[in-house]
């Protein structure tokens, strides 16, 4: 299912990017004018400084004007809302020259954008203090070859990074994958699910992706005084200079007598000021009275345009009246852009917040595909080009997949991290039973005895992946790493019981008479017996740790998971109080009969152990938290 969804992704990934390619390198015929011709070239043998005639269809480079006017229909670029405009009464000849060609161009520039451990290494240094402090003192007793003490030593080294944990980690990204396809979502990379488990703030593009294509203006937030004055629905109360910047810092234009053509966002801002053209230089708009000067009917000329730079993210006008201010600059654009425009104080000390959070970007035009590229989290929304550059792309045309998108972003985090840390530590108590099978009684599990509990932990790892995610999306974020002092703590304090739990097991077998009376290879057989049963409750010990962890994103378990839970749950009290011969009537896995009494009291014992884990755990957790807030609480001096 991975491999086939890999490919699926990749597939149309590659389909996306050539079709945007492919846009930039279309041939077609351009009307070109050479010595005072004008002849028919083909697009691709177009160079910048050839001058060509611009006629009605889609442009294939960048180009200045030299002679003549004409309307640039740019919703392929900026993804905003198509325009719908009549033909010009105009009939002048438009001139222009290339400046840009092929991935040179605005558009092709956009597309050449597009292109556990230390947790693990903790783990293996309290596997070799294990291995030091248990198997050692055996080694110094008892004579083994070379190659068994290197089988050892690599033994203790592979089993601090379990074989398991990329299949764990899979199963999860293939889970998570699975579901929001059925949701129409596609994750074309994996890797980014742990970042959109992180994101705290989602930033949209706006017409097309927010909001719908024709926008209304339901009112302006005005600052006066480096204060926001609150929503001012009513265009009267707005305040001059406002409306002047409505009136002409925009992408309007005039075209004949009296056809308004632009941005629809910009006509519903035009048209509450009650501007109107005179011509393409001049807009005359109402102003109310201000400091003694009477309402007056305002002429302002354009004297220049500053049309919108991408690099820069901002446009601009300068304009000039009959009032003493003389001549006026309005800009509009970015905020993070316009803020250091503005004089200190201008703006409200809030303005513009946010930096230094995990944000995520959704987008729908090609425009976008920079800031797809170079977002932490990109989300493609609609069927458009965007999803060339982002991370998931979504089929619906509106934003109802973000919040799906991040509750199983977290839910998939969530649930790896608990799982590779169940195996971890569940591979540490496996090498607390070995190790002290290996000193007490120079042996080791049989390789049914070891792969019996190897397969039980191993599919509660994997099962446990395809957990749902919860229903509604929570603020808290899971953790992005398991090297954090808590977890270290935690797995010191499983081992310590573990530890204590097996050395309780095996004082209590050595008090019992008939123990000792056994010799050989039967007393090998009930040591080994007893440890394993031991080591079979244990590796509930992380799993109940691992069902914590996840509790807030994963409430509720899936039904194969409590399937195998309570089959599991039912093999392990029957091996408890019946003893593990029970189902090895074949003698397989080489298990001793226990007596029934010893069996009732180990398994109190075992008991007392788990309620000792679990306040324990408790307790470590609220230390961090208490330590946590005590830090949060503190002001440092700057």
């Amino acid at each position: 299912m991975t491999l086939t969804s890999s490919f699926v992704s990749t597939y149309k990934l590659y389909k996306k990017r050539s079709e945007l390619f492919h846009a930039v390198g279309q041939q077609r015929l351009i009307s070109t004018v050479l010595a005072g011709r004008v002849r028919a070239t083909s697009s691709n043998r177009l160079v910048p400084g050839d001058v060509i005639v611009v006629l009605p269809g889609t442009a294939t480079c960048d180009l200045v004007l030299l002679q003549g006017t004409c309307l640039v229909e740019e919703s392929n670029l900026s993804g905003e809302a198509a325009q719908t405009w009549a033909d010009s009464a105009t009939d002048d000849e438009v001139l222009g020259m290339v400046v840009r060609t092929g991935l040179r161009t605005t558009m092709g520039n956009m597309l050449r954008q597009i292109d556990l451990f230390s947790f693990c290494g903790f783990a293996l240094i309290l596997q070799l203090c294990i291995f030091l402090i248990a198997a050692v003192p055996h080694f110094q007793n008892n004579k083994h070859s070379a190659s068994e003490y290197v089988a050892m030593v690599l033994g203790t080294l592979m089993t601090a990074v379990p074989v398991a944990v990329p299949t764990v980690i899979l199963g999860a990204n293939a889970a998570c994958m699975a579901r929001l396809k059925q949701r129409g979502t596609d994750v074309l990379m994996v890797a980014k699910l742990k970042t959109f488990a992180a994101v705290e703030v989602v930033c949209f593009d706006k017409t097309g992706t927010l909001t719908g294509s024709v926008p209304e203006l339901h009112g302006l937030v005005p600052v006066e005084q480096g204060r926001f004055t609150g929503l001012q629905s009513m265009a009267m109360r707005w305040p001059n200079r406002l409306k002047q910047a409505l009136a002409v810092c925009n992408s309007l234009t005039l075209i004949g007598r009296n056809q308004l053509v632009g941005d629809d966002a910009d006509k519903q801002a035009f048209k509450p000021v009650e501007a109107r053209f005179l011509d393409r230089e001049h807009v005359t708009l109402p102003l109310a009275a201000l400091d003694g000067r009477p309402a007056s009917l305002r002429t302002l000329h354009v004297l220049k345009r500053f049309e919108f730079d991408p690099a820069l993210t901002r446009s601009g006008v300068i304009v000039r009246d009959k009032s003493p201010d003389g001549a006026l600059l309005f800009v509009r654009g970015a905020p993070h852009k316009v803020v250091g425009l503005v004089k200190r104080g201008a703006l409200p000390s809030d303005f513009d917040q946010g930096l230094g959070l995990t944000c995520m970007y959704c987008g729908d035009g090609i425009n976008d595909l920079a800031a797809l590229a170079s977002a932490e989290a990109g989300m493609a929304v609609g069927a458009g080009h965007a999803s060339a550059a982002a991370s998931v792309a979504d089929s619906h045309p509106s934003i109802q997949g973000v919040v799906p998108v991040l509750r199983e972003a977290r839910a998939t985090q969530a649930v790896k991290m608990a799982a590779i840390k169940y195996m971890v530590v569940y591979e540490l108590f496996m090498s607390v039973a070995v190790n002290v099978l290996l000193a007490v009684k120079g042996i080791r599990f049989s390789v049914p005895q070891r792969s019996m509990i190897d397969v039980i932990a191993i599919t509660m790892g994997c099962v446990a992946t395809f957990k749902p995610a919860a229903a509604e999306l929570t603020t808290k974020r899971p953790p992005q790493q398991l090297s954090q002092h808590q977890n270290r703590a935690l797995v010191v304090v499983g081992v310590a019981v573990v530890s204590a739990m097996i050395w309780a097991a095996t004082t209590l077998l050595h008090h019992q008479a008939w123990f000792s009376e056994s010799t050989g290879d039967t007393s090998d057989e009930i040591a080994a017996t007893v440890i394993w049963l031991v080591a079979l409750n244990s590796a509930a010990l992380p799993l109940a740790t691992s069902a914590n962890d996840t509790r807030i994103f994963c409430p509720k378990p899936s039904k194969l998971e409590r399937a195998l839970i309570l089959t599991n749950t039912t093999f392990g009290v029957l091996c408890s109080l019946l003893g593990p011969s029970w189902f090895d009537a074949l003698k397989v896995f080489h298990f001793h009969h226990l007596p029934w009494a010893f069996l009732w009291r180990l398994y109190l014992r075992v008991c007392g152990f788990l309620a000792l884990y679990v306040i324990a755990l408790q307790s470590v957790k609220k230390v961090f938290g208490w330590c946590e807030r005590r830090l949060q609480n503190c002001v440092l001096p700057v």
